[in-house]
């Protein structure tokens, strides 16, 4: 049986499905939650409580299952959550419809092509992407101990794999993605702050050595899917956003 799991804006769902595709009916649970809305435009999640949600539909669906010999998992897309040095969330989840990050778009506008960007990430200048969340968050008064960015992905990767990691599938939705090249978009990267080249291949190595990024070597857990992408870095000297 092969367990699917969606994480959506409003509630968690688990349901089951047999080998040829086909649902196995009776076998569901959904467990619904509600973001907070702020009056100037903030749209956030509780990731404890996007946790307790998942694993409450896992629970429910369990016993009922069968042998289980594959999951799937989608999470909402453009999301974005801090974690500190110990890989814990410290941030609510900035939501795809928080548009507090509009004032960013502007001036990301006025320092990049548009067309350009969009040619090589596939996201427009917008406050539902990761980049104008990042320069809008440098702006605040009160940053808290951001050590690296991610999504509700990664947490649950965290909490049941013990790794932090990405899908190129979510990091094509965050806007600072190069999808041609299938790699991190170094222009996007300076763009929102200091970028810190992780695993870099040959040509990024040279690039972030020229330029005096920081370059970390991760390695990758056997039996871990060939395409993982590690969480977006924050950078040391402002530890509340990337820079």
């Amino acid at each position: 049986m092969i367990l699917a799991l969606d994480v959506g804006t409003s509630s968690a769902r688990a349901s089951v499905y047999g080998a040829d595709g086909s649902r196995t009916n009776g076998v569901e649970h959904r467990a619904p939650y509600e973001p907070w809305t702020t009056p100037d435009g903030g749209v956030e999640h509780d990731p404890a409580r996007l946790l307790e949600a998942t694993a409450a539909c896992v629970d429910a669906v369990l016993p009922r299952a069968g042998e289980i010999r594959a999951v799937g998992l989608s999470t909402f897309w453009h999301g974005l959550l801090g974690f500190d040095a110990r890989d814990r969330p410290v941030t609510p989840v900035y939501m795809w419809a928080d548009t507090r990050s509009a004032g960013a778009v502007d001036t990301l506008r006025s320092r990049l092509d548009e067309r350009e960007v969009h040619a090589r990430t596939g996201c427009h200048l917008h406050s539902s992407y990761w980049p104008a969340k990042l320069c809008w968050l440098a702006t605040r008064a009160e940053r808290p101990a951001v050590e690296r960015w991610g999504s509700i992905g990664e947490l649950l990767a965290l909490e049941w794999f013990g790794e932090g990691a990405t899908s190129i599938s979510m990091a094509s939705a965050t806007g600072l993605f190069n999808q041609e090249g299938v790699r991190w978009d170094r222009p996007m990267l300076e763009a929102v702050g200091h970028p810190v080249a992780v695993n870099p291949e040959g040509k990024l190595f040279a690039i972030a050595r020229r330029r005096g990024w920081h370059v970390e070597h991760w390695s990758r857990s056997p039996g871990a899917p060939r395409h993982l992408l590690p969480l977006a870095r924050a950078s040391a000297p402002e530890r509340g956003a990337v820079r």
